[in-house]
């Protein structure tokens, strides 16, 4: 069995309880691991809902265009994605089309404030975030650096 530092568990208690703490939406160093994956859980259930009322609002464009006929090409009035996926897992595959879904109009899935971001586009973001939480999950995210202690050292540094 290994020897641990009071000091150290009983920091490791308060850091894993402590409260939200956010700075330019990123967590602080003082933010609790608990309070940061509720916040995570929070905002994905809001991403989610908002996604799933402009899925309601697309569909109702499309069965309208379906029964009425009223376009002649097949266009639908719809909020156009301002944000789109040009690069990583949402870039290529999510459309079939002849259009290039980075340079055509897509419908905007996600609008908050001024930014309307396609579905691609939350569909990257999210994918990313997952891998990266699905890794940690696994034990795959691993570094052969041992510190002094002899124990593996992390050094993350993402990529803002």
């Amino acid at each position: 069995m290994t020897t641990i530092d009071l000091k150290l568990a009983t920091e490791t208690i308060l850091n894993l309880n402590a409260d939200l703490a956010k700075s330019s939406n990123v967590a602080t160093a003082t933010c609790g691991t608990y309070a940061l994956i509720n916040d995570m859980i929070s905002n994905l259930s809001s991403i989610k809902a908002s996604l799933k009322s402009q899925e309601k609002l697309l569909s109702n464009a499309i069965n309208t265009e379906i029964t009425t006929g009223s376009a002649t090409d097949g266009d639908l009035t719809f909020d156009a994605a301002t944000l789109r996926c040009s690069v990583g897992i949402g870039s290529s595959g999510r459309y079939t089309s002849t259009q290039a879904a980075e340079t055509g109009e897509t419908p905007a899935m996600l609008v908050t404030g001024t930014n309307k971001y396609s579905e691609s586009a939350v569909f990257t973001i999210l994918a990313e975030c997952g891998g990266l939480i699905d890794k940690l999950k696994e034990s795959a995210i691993v570094d052969t650096t041992f510190d002094a202690n002899g124990g593996h050292t992390l050094d993350i540094a993402l990529a803002s």
